[in-house]
């Protein structure tokens, strides 16, 4: 199985239904819930809690069986993301509202036992060296694009400068087969 799939028929649907810049205003006045930022430099992943009119919107337009299933939040990612998993979802859908020319990439995983914490981090495993890892797969979503990804796979994300991301995100508990599998 891959480690994400690009979902055109959802980019349209999602794209005419949700304000990028009434998302990127309710981020600038709210509170980051979780922040990734293993340098701490201010940059990395931020998480901010959903507004209610998002949450139900995006709920309303997966398919039935998926609508009460996942968190949907809303991140940001500034200077790029360093490899990591992520222990709290297995899979996520991301509505990418501003891509930011980003490329997300994925790495077989190298099987290094005993991999460690960064500092107070207990989501993600950043200790991962790019330059010990391999590339299994690579892709660079475009404004308004949607993808789901399988987290549980070691992935990062490279900006180009002065670049930011703002997505909105459904992440899921289930791996991505099953996901996968409910979209279809």
């Amino acid at each position: 199985m891959d480690d994400y799939i690009k979902l055109p028929k959802f980019s349209d649907i999602f794209a005419n239904k949700l304000n990028l810049v009434a998302i990127e205003n309710s981020i600038n006045s709210s509170q980051i819930t979780k922040g990734y930022s293993p340098n701490k430099d201010q940059n990395g992943l931020f998480y901010y809690e959903s507004t209610q009119e998002v949450t139900n919107t995006v709920r309303s337009l997966l398919p039935e069986n998926l609508s009460n299933c996942g968190e949907v939040s809303f991140c940001r990612i500034i200077g790029g993301i360093v490899p990591h998993k992520d222990h709290d979802c297995k899979s996520k859908i991301n509505i990418y509202l501003r891509a930011g020319k980003a490329q997300t990439i994925f790495f077989d995983d190298p099987g290094i036992p005993g991999s460690s914490y960064h500092g107070d981090d207990r989501h993600n495993i950043y200790n991962y060296k790019r330059d010990n890892l391999r590339i299994s797969s690579r892709f660079v979503a475009e404004d308004n694009d949607v993808y789901l990804l399988d987290t549980s796979r070691i992935h990062c994300v490279i900006l180009p400068p002065n670049e930011y991301r703002i997505i909105v995100s459904i992440s899921f508990t289930e791996f991505y087969a099953d996901i996968f599998d409910r979209l279809v």
